[in-house]
């Protein structure tokens, strides 16, 4: 019982974080519209995370089902979707980053 009681702040805390914006957005200024904004997000992302594109095999995704956990805004979901994942599906355990697209 005494474990439960430690965990439940930090829990909220965590979650209170999450929240707070998808991972990443607030580096993104100055977009005229949600396709800019994106548009600008995936370049930021994949400049300054170069990483992510060596180790998630996009283009082998062609024809393939894609479920993704934790999409955050979606940045790697419109890159499965652009090698035709089909169906790229994904879930994120926050209410900021749900939304329908």
């Amino acid at each position: 019982m005494r474990e439960t009681m430690k965990t439940e702040p930090m829990i909220s805390e965590v979650k209170s974080f999450w929240n707070t914006e998808a991972c990443g957005t607030h580096f993104v200024e100055n977009a005229v519209d949600e396709k800019d904004f994106f548009g600008k997000f995936r370049e930021y992302r994949y400049r300054t995370e170069w990483h992510i594109p060596l180790l998630v095999p996009f283009a082998e995704s062609k024809g393939k089902q894609v479920l993704e956990i934790g999409t955050g805004n979606g940045a790697e979901g419109v890159m499965f979707a652009r090698f035709a994942a089909l169906p790229a599906t994904g879930m994120h355990g926050t209410e900021h980053c749900i939304m329908e697209r």
